[in-house]
């Protein structure tokens, strides 16, 4: 588990069509054992922001798009899972 965790999510609306998002979190160290020396280590505190998009085309058909780990961090959340440098996704949601 992680001990410390923090987030901010905020999200606005414009014309009832354009959704826009974003999200700040900051995580902090967590212990874990390593295999080889039997000892305690710890992970880096990281913090990380991602941000989003989503246009309603409609009733039924929306594009959206996130762009994450903005700041392009390097960081553990667990030890030995290091997570993805800066990505983007991007899609059509169809509603039915």
């Amino acid at each position: 588990m992680v001990p410390f965790q923090y987030d901010v999510f905020a999200q606005y609306t414009f014309f009832k069509n354009l959704h826009l998002n974003a999200n700040l979190f900051a995580l902090g160290r967590s212990y874990y054992l390593d295999p080889k020396t039997l000892d305690f280590g710890r992970t880096k505190a990281a913090m990380d922001m991602n941000v989003g998009a989503q246009y309603n085309i409609g009733k039924n058909f929306a594009v959206w798009a996130n762009a994450n780990n903005l700041f392009n961090s390097k960081y553990q959340r667990w030890n030995n899972y290091a997570s993805y440098g800066l990505n983007v996704l991007g899609g059509v949601m169809i509603k039915f």
